[in-house]
């Protein structure tokens, strides 16, 4: 797998209008590698530059709940910069608003149906794992698919069978001499991709289980070659999100260039509550 150049992601993204999952195809990797291959470039993402008075505006009046009006009158940005400009100007949902999402999983159960396959949303713990670990090395895209793509069998087996307790009928097999795991549901994809950081941070605080989360995480993008544990990532947005839970638990954390650093003083009580996968990480 040969890493493309700034120069090769600026002209598919920017001027072939590509999505990062397009992008991927070509280069045989995930959305998420695509993604960290553009932090890590500094490739600039916003195809249509500063936002005007009249955008912020449209956003502040319509966002979140008017999603396919968003679209529409902001059609020259992704729902990704969409999202990213709402953080910005401070617009993620409280949490009273969060909690009234019943219509929104409503509508969920009815994409559910036509897909024939429902996730049990009740299985909070096992979807605050599976969140984890798509946000680390796992990926969705917006036929409904949620993957990932190992060297571990075990890590393998382990989302196999998380993604089995939330209802989800996971596949395991071999590709380009990894072990790849898929699975199909439109709602659970709906769900998580209708999310931002603050939202799922709420999700998790109020629904989920952060420790869970952190496991997937770990899981995903985890490394134990230094004297606390630390979770790699090249994406600004996704290292303060983690630091912002590893805060929330009162873990001593820091933000370094590729990843989220758990100090030594935590580290114990990190391991008490995330069972990694690969015995190796562990103290």
């Amino acid at each position: 797998m040969s890493k493309a150049s700034a120069e090769e992601l600026y002209r598919l993204y920017n001027e072939e209008n590509l999505s990062q999952r397009e992008i991927g195809e070509k280069f045989g990797v995930g959305q998420a590698a695509v993604s960290n291959w553009m932090s890590e470039l500094n490739v600039e993402t916003d195809r249509a530059g500063k936002w005007s008075e009249k955008e912020k505006e449209v956003l502040k009046k319509n966002y979140p709940e008017e999603k396919g009006k968003l679209k529409e009158e902001l059609e020259d940005r992704t729902w990704n910069a969409i999202k990213l400009k709402a953080m910005d100007l401070g617009l993620a949902r409280n949490q009273d608003e969060y909690r009234y999402s019943e219509e929104v999983k409503e509508k969920l159960r009815d994409l559910a149906e036509e897909s024939k396959i429902h996730a049990d949303m009740d299985k909070k713990e096992e979807i605050s794992y599976v969140l984890g670990v798509i946000d680390g090395d796992g990926f969705t895209d917006n036929k409904g698919t949620i993957g990932l793509e190992t060297a571990s069998q075990d890590f393998a087996e382990k989302f196999v069978s998380y993604l089995n307790k939330i209802g989800l009928n996971p596949n395991i097999g071999d590709r380009r001499d990894k072990k790849a795991v898929w699975a199909s549901s439109l709602e659970f994809q709906e769900w998580f991709s209708s999310m931002g950081y603050s939202e799922k941070f709420e999700w998790l605080k109020y629904e989920g289980d952060f420790w869970k989360y952190l496991e997937g995480a770990y899981d995903s993008d985890g490394d134990l070659s230094h004297p606390g544990p630390r979770i790699c990532s090249y994406n600004t947005e996704e290292k303060k999100f983690l630091k912002k839970i590893l805060d929330h638990l009162g873990l001593q954390a820091s933000i370094q260039q590729n990843n989220v650093y758990v100090s030594t003083e935590s580290k114990e009580r990190f391991f008490d509550k995330v069972d990694p996968v690969y015995e190796k990480r562990r103290p």
